[in-house]
């Protein structure tokens, strides 16, 4: 949309949610989860999807260092939905 739209996109990282929210259990704590807005990122460079996927590579790794995380674990996802059906 950003993209599209021809604005910046404000990386947001959420520090102390994996604390506070039980991954998965539909729970949550009490306690503080700070947001904090990032700098711009300049999307008018992106004329593709190789620059796409770049620009999101580009924003979630400024998130991971603002929550100092270095390597992302593997995701499990569930899959659902119409290619599921048989």
């Amino acid at each position: 949309m950003a993209v599209q739209a021809g604005v910046p996109v404000v990386p947001v990282a959420l520090k102390n949610s994996d604390v506070l929210m039980g991954k998965g259990t539909g729970e949550a704590w009490p306690g503080t989860i700070d947001m904090v807005m990032l700098p711009p990122v300049d999307t008018s460079w992106v004329k593709s999807d190789d620059d796409l996927a770049a620009l999101a590579r580009q924003v979630q790794n400024s998130i991971m260092r603002e929550l100092g995380i270095e390597k992302l674990s593997a995701r499990h996802v569930k899959a659902t939905g119409p290619q599921n059906r048989t």
